[in-house]
């Protein structure tokens, strides 16, 4: 998956699993011992850094789900949900250019 849609996912299963970036971030690192933080989670989402596979199996489990539901697109539920990840990006990408107006 290019990582875009990585992020995309990611937001949408952090989002459905009720954590915020910086929750993620104290999961995976206490499963894994990879030493994230909110900013690792955020940089992920964005698409701006890679979801190394070693990686994977920590995040699955912070955000209870598997690495195959998280890995395929084709179904409905996750396909709305990373829809509505990218409405609330949208959305805020809008008021940001405005607050800046």
């Amino acid at each position: 998956m290019e990582e875009e849609r990585v992020g995309e996912r990611l937001a949408a299963f952090r989002t459905r699993a009720g954590l915020s970036q910086s929750a993620l971030a104290a999961s995976v690192s206490l499963l894994g011992g990879h030493g994230w933080t909110q900013t690792t989670v955020s940089s992920l989402e964005r698409g701006e850094r890679v979801l190394r596979v070693s990686e994977l199996e920590s995040v699955v489990i912070a955000l209870g789900t598997t690495v195959q539901e998280f890995v395929i697109w084709g179904d409905e539920e996750t396909a709305a949900m990373a829809e509505n990840v990218l409405t609330k990006r949208s959305e805020e990408r809008r008021v940001g250019k405005e607050c800046r107006s």
